[in-house]
């Protein structure tokens, strides 16, 4: 008998950049990234300026960065499948 396994999925990692003003810091206020549904239903990893910053399997898809973060510029990185939508959030 032959077995025939499905292809293995390409990763295809969300890379980005955002300005968070400085504000967003100073008032005490917590930072998240939001996104839609990974793609595959995946666990997805979140690194922040280039340090791991946690990941999530499931709902909800959002996760604290505020520890990681910098006023200014920051990137972030998705991986191992870009979801469809990313935000940057603050409460």
């Amino acid at each position: 008998a032959i077995i025939t396994l499905p292809p293995v999925k390409q990763a295809d990692p969300f890379a980005g950049t955002f300005t968070l003003p400085k504000d967003w810091l100073a008032k005490g206020q917590r930072v998240y990234v939001e996104t839609s549904k990974p793609p595959h239903d995946a666990s997805v990893a979140v690194k922040l300026n280039d340090q791991f910053a946690g990941g999530f399997i499931g709902k909800p898809f959002r996760l604290d960065i505020t520890e990681h973060l910098k006023a200014g510029e920051n990137r972030v990185l998705i991986e191992p499948f870009a979801p469809e939508t990313v935000r940057i959030v603050h409460y």
